[in-house]
């Protein structure tokens, strides 16, 4: 007897309708999410929810055309090539909060928040100049009588804590005190700042501006009243005096032990003698670079 042949095998009828069913649901699946994503795209640029006004507020060093402008730039074109950027439930505040940072280090800080369904408020707080920073280190012997006096043209405003942020105007006289030589490499956002500007940069590093500060007042309380403070990007530092005279010392030092060292010396009948209203205008220079002496010369 010859053995009986299988049958080929043959999807049942209802398994058959049940494959084409799946196909069918998924294509219009496809189809249905390729329509909406297509109906939100449009909607997305509708001008009800696009921004179209940007408020500004707090600004005075930079123009609020340019905070616009800069604004406007990060709202344009479309997330993914679809959803419109300026659309005011797609704004992102944190991310135009850092790009205001970063392009105006004018700015301390920035805030940026929903009005309407069609406006932005943008709030800046501005750094305020308390210091002048110029990178050349001058070449004369008293404090400067007008802007030509000064090594300026490359001169920049410090804030409050030792931040180069923007060019200072030429003026004369000593308005501000004022720091000279290269600055530090310690930026003062998260970010390196760009371009080959200063701006963003601090004048010296960590906390020792704030030492720098503190001594200069103490100089202040003792009647040497230093209008400039010089370092040539290595351990040497100098304050001048408005009389030519200049005070040395070193990075490193420990400033309470300097001070002590030094009242000590302006205590002495040379120097009490030598006192004038206003300061010392015949000294040269006190020199506190080597531990425990202080060497001086007057003129």
């Amino acid at each position: 007897m010859l053995p009986a042949k299988k049958r080929p095998f043959r999807p049942s009828r209802l398994a058959e309708r049940r494959r084409k069913a799946f196909f069918l649901w998924a294509g219009s699946a496809v189809a249905c999410s390729l329509a909406l994503a297509g109906l939100l795209a449009w909607a997305s640029g509708l001008p009800e929810v696009v921004v179209g006004t940007i408020r500004v507020e707090g600004s005075a060093m930079v123009s609020e055309d340019d905070i616009r402008e800069r604004v406007e730039g990060s709202l344009t074109g479309r997330y993914a090539g679809l959803f419109a950027r300026a659309n005011i439930f797609l704004v992102s505040p944190g991310r135009i909060e850092s790009d205001l940072l970063g392009a105006f280090k004018e700015f301390k800080t920035v805030s940026v928040s929903r009005e309407s369904l069609d406006a932005l408020a943008v709030k800046v707080e501005e750094r305020k100049p308390y210091y002048l920073w110029c990178e050349k280190i001058p070449v004369r012997e008293a404090a400067p009588e007008s802007a030509e006096d000064r090594a300026n043209g490359g001169c920049y405003f410090l804030d409050l804590e030792g931040l180069i942020f923007t060019p200072a105007p030429e003026f004369s006289g000593t308005v501000y005190f004022e720091f000279y030589g290269p600055s530090g490499s310690i930026p003062g956002s998260p970010e390196e700042p760009s371009g080959d500007g200063p701006a963003g940069r601090m004048y010296l590093p960590g906390g020792e501006f704030d030492r720098v500060i503190m001594f200069k007042n103490s100089l202040r309380d003792v009647g040497l009243n230093p209008y400039a403070f010089v370092t040539d990007g290595t351990n040497e530092y100098e304050f001048l005096l408005p009389g030519g005279g200049k005070i040395m010392f070193r990075r490193g030092q420990d400033f309470d032990v300097l001070f002590d060292n030094l009242t000590a010396t302006l205590d002495t009948e040379l120097f009490k003698k030598r006192e004038k209203k206003g300061g010392y205008p015949s000294l040269e220079y006190i020199d506190m670079r080597f531990p425990d002496k202080v060497y001086y010369r007057f003129h």
